[in-house]
This record gives C-alpha cells, sequence and structure tokens, in this order.
C-alpha cells in the first residue's frame, strides 16, 4: 500500500513538469453538431489515403475552416474542396501536445459567410497521402463564420495557441474487409446457436 502512495505521489509531480507542450482549446464539444469520419486506403510503398468528411448536423453557422491532427508525415495533399488545404507541420499558433502534422481545408473567408462554407445539413471531404497507417481516432477541429482567433473574436490562450469554435474527435469507418469479417462471425455466431 504505501508502495503504491509513493508512485501516485511521483506521477503527480511529474506529469505537471511535462506538461509544458502548447494546446489549443475548442469553445465547444463538436459533439453532436459536428460528425467527422476516417476512412484509409492502402496506396502501396507504405503510403495511405486518409479521407476525412466533416458534417455540419447543427453547428450555430456554416463551417469556414476545419481540419485534423495526425503523426503520420505528409506524403501530398490530394483534395481540399473548400479552395485552400493544407498538409505539413503544425504552427506555433495550433499546436497539440502529442501530434506532429495537420491537414486542414478553409475558403479563406474568415467568418465571413464564403459560397464554399459548410452549413446545416452540409459535409466537406479533406484527403491527404501519408507515410504510415494510424486507424486510432484524432482530434479535429472547426471554426464557423463569425468567429475567428484572428479576427479576435475568439481569443488565444495563455500560451499563444489558438481557440477554436469546435473540438472533438473523429470517427472510423470500417474498410470494406471489416464489414465481411464481422458479416461471417454474425453468419457463424447464428449457425452455432441453431
Amino acid at each position: 500500500m504505501r508502495l503504491k502512495t509513493l508512485t501516485l505521489a511521483a506521477v503527480a509531480v511529474i506529469v505537471p513538469l511535462a506538461s509544458t507542450s502548447f494546446a489549443v482549446t475548442g469553445l465547444r464539444p463538436a459533439a453532436p453538431d459536428l460528425t467527422c469520419t476516417e476512412s484509409i486506403a492502402a496506396m502501396g510503398g507504405g503510403v495511405y489515403r486518409y479521407t476525412y468528411t466533416l458534417t455540419n448536423v447543427s453547428a450555430l453557422a456554416p463551417v469556414w475552416w476545419w481540419g485534423v491532427y495526425t503523426n503520420n508525415a505528409p506524403g501530398g495533399l490530394v483534395y481540399a474542396p473548400m479552395g485552400s488545404g493544407y498538409f505539413g507541420s503544425i504552427p506555433s499558433d495550433m499546436a497539440l501536445a502529442g501530434y506532429s502534422y495537420m491537414g486542414w481545408d478553409t475558403n479563406f473567408a474568415y467568418g465571413g459567410g464564403g459560397a464554399t462554407s459548410v452549413g446545416t445539413g452540409g459535409s466537406s471531404t479533406l484527403v491527404f497521402d501519408a507515410v504510415g497507417y494510424d486507424a486510432a481516432s484524432k482530434p479535429f477541429f472547426a471554426d464557423i463564420d463569425g468567429e475567428w482567433t484572428g479576427a479576435g473574436t475568439l481569443g488565444s490562450n495563455a500560451d499563444g495557441t489558438q481557440i477554436l469554435s469546435y473540438m472533438g474527435d473523429t470517427s472510423p469507418v470500417p474498410e470494406p474487409a471489416s464489414f465481411a469479417a464481422l458479416a461471417i462471425g454474425v453468419v457463424a455466431l447464428a449457425r452455432r446457436r441453431r
């Protein structure tokens, strides 16, 4: 029992010292207003195509800028339909502890209601190639029309990182092979019960 107490005390001391990384924050949780799904396809040579689809279920306003954090090294931006995509190292004002890269898409209307903003019921897809496979849930962010740190409407955190309209986590979309394996398992289980 005494050993557990000492271990917990050591962890309590170490954690605050280690948490010196920057961290963006979201003004609101994404769910249930926004969803972001992820699907991954092998492209060969250790490169995978990551496809993210942001859906505006019921956000307060259309989304003008959104993106995803990852630790997979960039292999290239493939598709960013809102007009100005990016995939690479994280700028210091967008830093999030534990992540090295990010991809985003924006209409650069800075909250002015651009023609490509994602309104309620709409969706936007961001596609990029990256080195390595990572099916873990990843953080995503979104800013809505009328809100932007640069315009002073949301402000910044004490460490200089941005406060964003929404923050959430991606949901994986199972590959067709995963669906097939699940179906086979269900059929086998049904037969076993008979």
